[in-house]
């Protein structure tokens, strides 16, 4: 077993999926202060693949949720806490500074990405024994 309790990964998936839904509007932020047509394209093709179809990116965070016993409505029912209000605060305040602050933010998030997800699916499996596709599909 883990160290965290398995209300503390609920919990978690709580809490980040309101960063999870903000995301995309962060980058929306920066597209909309970039002048550079070449720039904004790649950063539009990051919305479509954040937003676009059935298992955009709060999809399959809702479907980790579910994964870990969290009901959709909790998503969305239950107040964010403090410093979650914080963090999504926080990157909005980047993201509408200007391009540079925005991009900059975006780039310092997504470069972590891969690594936290892969531990992400390592320990939910060796500690929690979480294998199942659909759980694990956001962090693939």
């Amino acid at each position: 077993m883990g160290k965290l309790t398995h209300s503390t990964l609920q919990i978690y998936a709580k809490e980040y999926y309101h960063h999870v839904t903000a995301f995309p509007r962060y980058i929306s932020a920066i597209h909309s202060k970039c002048s550079n047509i070449q720039a904004r394209q790649i950063l539009l093709g990051n919305l479509i693949e954040e937003e676009q179809g059935e298992e955009n990116h709060p999809e399959l965070w809702k479907r980790f949720a579910e994964g870990l016993g969290c009901l959709r409505n909790q998503l969305t029912s239950e107040p964010k806490l403090d410093s979650t209000q914080k963090l999504v605060q926080g990157y909005f305040k980047l993201t509408e500074k200007s391009f540079s602050i925005g991009l900059g933010a975006f780039y310092a998030y997504e470069r972590q990405t891969p690594k936290v997800s892969n531990s992400k699916i390592q320990g939910l499996q060796k500690f929690y024994g979480i294998s199942d596709y659909r759980t694990l599909q956001y962090c693939s």
